[in-house]
């Protein structure tokens, strides 16, 4: 179920991305739920089987409503968006055969989890462990990540949600998120796939260009066991404009040191590697952007009154 999304570079057309609920074929969901007395027994025997049980999270502690809370504060205008155009929160269900299409036998489920907002799907992908109760786990694996981004950012989308994107099938590469922000599991883009997306050989050709000026962009491991070092693309990419189907040197990017506590948002422009800037007061861009896209207002969002060339600070 995808659609063939092919793209202006201007952005002049990137308010018709994604899936239309209209274009989801008739019957492709066996079960589709926005309340969780919705579930039956059949999902939710294969949900635990899975280990997936974390996909009803949200529909049994009020769906929506609950969804939508952490931005009333902290993204005004999205949450407004949000709670005016936004269907119930929905989390569908399709059986289909592991051993391929022509089977009778449905043996693996898929889950889809959303919003539909002015006819379009919005995929919220639900996490294992929420940001909003980190304090109770032992080890949260995303924590370090998410204390990278701007407390106004972790603490409203990702707070109790696992990864907003708008997809162009359902339902949706976990490891491919655009327009909206990701969750730092499998979302976070490095700089070295990024530069890849703008063009094959930008890894090689730039990345150095990226460490003379942010030099932790790429930092040294070391295996406790072993005392091994490995490279890691500490430079990350949580946010990426364009929508899927696009490569290029396009649109906007956002990204944070994941070594660091700062919370400096960085911001790559139309792929000028040669000069990175910084998003200042990126809650207040970043809810204006995020209410223009969710809003599918015609023509790109402009981050330029907030953001400086990294150099002029």
């Amino acid at each position: 179920m995808a659609l063939n999304e092919v793209f202006l570079a201007s952005g002049d057309d990137w308010h018709l991305s994604g899936l239309s609920f209209a274009d989801i074929r008739p019957n492709y969901f066996d079960v589709l739920c926005t309340d969780i007395k919705n579930v039956t027994q059949t999902e939710l025997d294969q949900l635990k089987k899975e280990g997936k049980e974390f996909y009803i999270g949200a529909l049994s502690k009020g769906g929506k409503p609950w969804l939508l809370e952490p931005l009333k504060e902290l993204q005004p205008k999205s949450h407004a968006v949000l709670q005016e155009h936004a269907s119930d929160y929905m989390v569908g269900f399709h059986w289909y055969s592991s051993r391929g299409p022509f089977e009778q036998d449905k043996d693996s489920l898929s889950i889809s989890s959303f919003f539909v907002v002015h006819e379009r799907v919005i995929s919220i992908r639900p996490p294992i462990n929420t940001y909003e109760d980190e304090h109770l786990l032992e080890e949260f694996h995303c924590k370090k990540s998410l204390l990278a981004l701007p407390d106004v950012l972790a603490r409203s989308w990702l707070w109790r949600a696992g990864g907003w994107a708008i997809h162009s099938s359902l339902p949706g590469s976990v490891m491919i998120n655009r327009q909206l922000i990701g969750y730092p599991s499998g979302q976070w883009q490095s700089i070295g796939k990024l530069l890849r997306s703008f063009n094959r050989e930008w890894e090689k050709k730039y990345l150095k260009v990226v460490q003379q000026q942010i030099p932790d962009a790429v930092v040294t491991h070391l295996n406790p066991h072993d005392g091994s070092s490995s490279e890691w693309h500490s430079l990350r990419c949580f946010l990426d404009t364009r929508p899927e189907g696009l490569n290029g040197p396009y649109g906007d990017q956002f990204l944070v040191v994941d070594e660091h506590t700062d919370q400096v948002v960085y911001h790559i422009h139309n792929g000028d590697i040669k000069n990175l800037r910084i998003l200042n007061n990126p809650g207040e861009a970043i809810d204006a952007y995020c209410a223009h896209t969710l809003l599918r207002i015609p023509g790109r969002f402009d981050f330029m009154p907030w953001s400086e060339p990294i150099n002029s600070r």
